[in-house]
């Protein structure tokens, strides 16, 4: 079971980082910079849209406009081919995956929420920049009843614009309570865990496709606990 669920996870994670390329309209090239220092990638990060990035790379969605602009500040690029390009090898595969708007995360927690009573909690846990509820489900056999178990909260989208962190807990939440009962693994994890899913820690990012906040916040790199991180957008 375990290698029927890990094949799946795997192509999920291909369809819906497919489906991302596509809600970029203007951004038909997909361009790899070369870059010899990582830190380099908060620069690019704060003015072309980053999809991936490594110590010696930095993968772009960008326009032939942006190409040129970054030929000209003198940045190493490789094209590394067109959105367009990416979907003909998508489209060969059987099934096609798609983000969740923050109103459509919203219903399927609720449909969660009310559709398993028994096993799962929905509370709002605060509010964003724009008014926007932060939604955490509460999965386990007693919602709403501390009990001596161990607890562990998965969560998602700190950066906006990274589609997939947001879907991952939710195909998570959805997994669960749609196996509980069924899948031996998933009934002793919902009976002896406290599980908590929150899959938008940065909803007003994710509907405006930044990677900041509405008040321009990189919300995981300005955490006011111990952090001594590279990137942060407020003086601690």
């Amino acid at each position: 079971m375990m290698k029927k669920c890990n094949k799946f996870l795997v192509l999920f994670l291909f369809l819906i980082t497919a489906a991302s390329l596509f809600s970029f309209e203007n951004k038909d090239y997909i361009v790899r910079i070369i870059v010899t220092n990582h830190s380099e990638v908060y620069t690019i990060g704060t003015q072309y849209t980053v999809i991936d990035a490594r110590d010696n790379y930095v993968d772009v969605l960008t326009t032939k406009a942006e190409i040129s602009e970054l030929k000209a500040k003198g940045y190493v690029l490789e094209v590394m081919g067109t959105v367009s390009e990416q979907f003909e090898e998508i489209n060969k595969l059987p099934g096609k995956g798609e983000y969740h708007t923050y109103a459509e995360m919203v219903a399927i927690l609720n449909n969660l929420a009310t559709s398993y009573p028994g096993i799962t909690k929905l509370d709002t846990i605060g509010y964003s920049v724009q008014g926007r509820l932060l939604l955490a489900l509460e999965i386990t056999d007693n919602p709403g009843i501390p009990e001596n178990e161990p607890e562990f909260r998965v969560n998602g989208c700190h950066h906006g614009n990274e589609w997939p962190a947001s879907e991952i807990p939710l195909y998570l939440a959805e997994y669960l309570c749609q196996n509980y009962g069924s899948i031996d693994t998933v009934t002793n994890l919902v009976n002896n865990r406290e599980i908590w899913i929150i899959p938008m820690l940065n909803p007003d990012g994710h509907e405006a496709q930044t990677r900041r906040n509405a008040n321009s916040i990189d919300l995981n790199r300005n955490y006011g606990y111990m952090w001594i991180g590279e990137g942060g957008d407020v003086v601690q």
